[in-house]
């Protein structure tokens, strides 16, 4: 087998082993809190999002909510300071 298919093959293995682990991890939020963040974004508000990082501390993030999108199975928004955060990860919108 040609060592460049064979990398290939393995590297979509790792990719569906990710997407796989992410979307089991993934809790599906209410369409209330898609809907609030939505409007939060579109009225360019200023909002304060406590929410667990990846190391399972509780985080506040102020900024603008300038994208908000799908990946990987689940919901995302990013701030205009950077960070970006899971819906499934945010525990109060302060706005």
């Amino acid at each position: 087998m040609n060592v460049r298919l064979l990398a290939i093959k393995n590297l979509r293995k790792l990719i569906l082993k990710y997407q796989l682990k992410s979307m089991s991890n993934y809790s599906h939020v209410s369409c209330d809190l898609h809907e609030q963040l939505k409007e939060i974004a579109s009225a360019s508000q200023e909002c304060r999002l406590t929410h667990i990082n990846q190391e399972g501390k509780l985080i506040r993030s102020l900024g603008q909510i300038v994208d908000i999108y799908e990946a990987e199975g689940a919901d995302w928004c990013k701030l205009s300071e950077g960070s970006i955060i899971g819906f499934d990860r945010i525990e109060t919108i302060e706005h």
